[in-house]
């Protein structure tokens, strides 16, 4: 429109100017050949304009569906990533009811240990202050039975006179009496019932009834002693290998649990910097949609610079010229005319001058014009210099631009990839985790069923091994003694 409107008022005449009616039509025609060159000129920049804004709506369009596509996965990474953390969260809960399940068991164990380390030493103090009092009692009968001792209450007249000799009857229920005072000693010793048994069945029963109970008891008694040196040994065996289990499977725990923590910050720093190449892309690519954006905004102020300049250089150049041959007429016709008169002769005498005379200042004008003209050609190639830089300029800072999202998309799809693979090692981890937990729970529960089932035979062991030991030494002696060979 303002060159429009320039054109227009070039070609309008001030007023009280004389024109000349007889040129005016072939001024009117250079003119609208001019505005037609323009014009073209126009089209091809609009044509090359709109061909430009069409290859970058094409881009952007591009660059839009893309990042829609990577906003869908990052919403299914998030969401993926908040449920990885609730079963986190829940699993840690479990872990901590856990521990403190554990804390608990492990403190009621040694409680429980205490407890019974302190019956087991008042149990053996009992035992051996029974044992004391027995041996005590089984020595003054002793004491009583002995040959001395009868000899001394025959004596005093207070036992009967046994004969000199003595039947084979007699006899023999004097060494069923010294045997079943003997197992009784024994029995009360050790506190057992089978012995107290077998003293009251000497009395009661024959010889070779009881001497057969006798026989069958050690082959028992020998059999429990072989049995439960098997035990002890099965219970040591068992506790030693669930302690080094348990052992095993803390120290396993401990390892599954630091490398949970270890993986847990590796996905929150993945996670960041994940959230860091988002955010550079976003703002790159926001850079990039300023950057067009202004970049159309400098490209159409150069295309009018451009057209501005050319078409005034245009219309100067045309009116220089016009001026030109306008004020170089009359010179060249005055050279003419006096080449044409013959050697000798005057010459003519000049034509009638018009009252309108050429103004002397026309030449300072024309160089004005010049000026002008120069001085638009200037602007011009600046402008085009300019224009010039500042797409080669934009153009880098696309190839920068897109080489940068290019590396942002190739770290995100990489870091994405570690970050995968740190989740399911996390979730692996957590299952190990359970399974080590699980196996935790089922060796204590196995270390309290075997303490309660060996800590007594454990503790007791040798006292029992020597008592049962005793009374097969107990039962053999009277065994002796009714057979004669004591």
């Amino acid at each position: 429109a303002p060159q429009k409107l320039r054109r227009v008022a070039f070609s309008q005449q001030p007023a009280g100017f004389k024109s000349y009616n007889a040129k005016s039509g072939k001024i009117l025609g250079l003119l609208k050949q001019m505005q037609e060159g323009m014009e073209h000129e126009d089209e091809e920049s609009t044509a090359t304009e709109k061909a430009q804004a069409e290859a970058f709506a094409e881009l952007k369009t591009t660059l839009k569906k893309e990042i829609a596509t990577q906003t869908n996965k990052i919403n299914d990474k998030t969401t993926a990533l908040a449920d990885t953390k609730v079963d986190l969260e829940n699993s840690e809960s479990d872990l901590e009811e856990t521990q403190a399940t554990l804390e608990a068991d492990e403190k009621f164990l040694a409680d429980l240990e205490e407890t019974c380390t302190k019956a087991d030493n008042e149990y053996d103090a009992r035992v051996k202050e029974r044992s004391e009092e027995l041996q005590a009692v089984a020595e003054t009968i002793g004491i009583l039975t002995s040959d001395e001792a009868r000899e001394l209450f025959s004596s005093s007249g207070q036992f009967v006179q046994v004969q000199q000799t003595t039947s084979l009857k007699v006899q023999e229920r004097v060494r069923m009496s010294r045997a079943s005072a003997l197992l009784k000693a024994a029995a009360q010793k050790s506190g057992s019932r089978a012995l107290l048994g077998l003293s009251v069945s000497l009395k009661i029963h024959g010889l070779e009834k009881v001497k057969k109970a006798m026989e069958e008891m050690i082959a028992n008694l020998k059999t429990e002693q072989a049995e439960e040196f098997e035990k002890k040994d099965h219970c040591d065996e068992n506790i030693n290998k669930n302690e080094d289990d348990t052992t095993e499977a803390k120290f396993q725990k401990k390892q599954e649990e630091t490398k949970i923590q270890d993986l847990e910050v590796q996905i929150s720093d993945l996670t960041d910097e994940l959230a860091a190449l988002e955010k550079d892309i976003s703002e790159t690519q926001t850079a990039v949609k300023r950057a067009g954006e202004d970049r159309g905004m400098a490209s159409r102020l150069y295309q009018k610079v451009v057209a501005e300049q050319r078409a005034t250089q245009k219309i100067l150049e045309f009116a220089l010229k016009k001026l030109d041959s306008f004020y170089n007429k009359k010179s060249l016709l005055s050279i003419a005319i006096h080449r044409s008169q013959a050697p000798g002769e005057a010459p003519p005498p000049p034509p009638e001058q018009a009252t309108y005379e050429k103004k002397g200042a026309a030449t300072g004008v024309m160089e004005m014009i010049k000026m002008i003209i120069a001085d638009a050609k200037r602007d011009e190639q600046a402008a085009i210099a300019d224009e010039k830089d500042s797409q080669e300029e934009y153009e880098k800072l696309l190839r920068d631009s897109f080489d940068g999202i290019k590396r942002n998309q190739r770290a995100i799809t990489d870091k994405k990839a570690l970050k995968a693979d740190a989740e399911s090692e996390l979730g692996a981890t957590n299952e190990e985790l359970k399974d080590t937990e699980q196996e935790l729970d089922e060796l204590q529960m196995t270390n309290m069923q075997l303490h309660a089932e060996c800590d007594y035979l454990v503790a007791n062991f040798k006292a029992r091994q020597q008592g049962r030991a005793g009374e097969i030494e107990n039962i053999e002696n009277a065994m002796a003694i009714m057979a004669g060979a004591k």
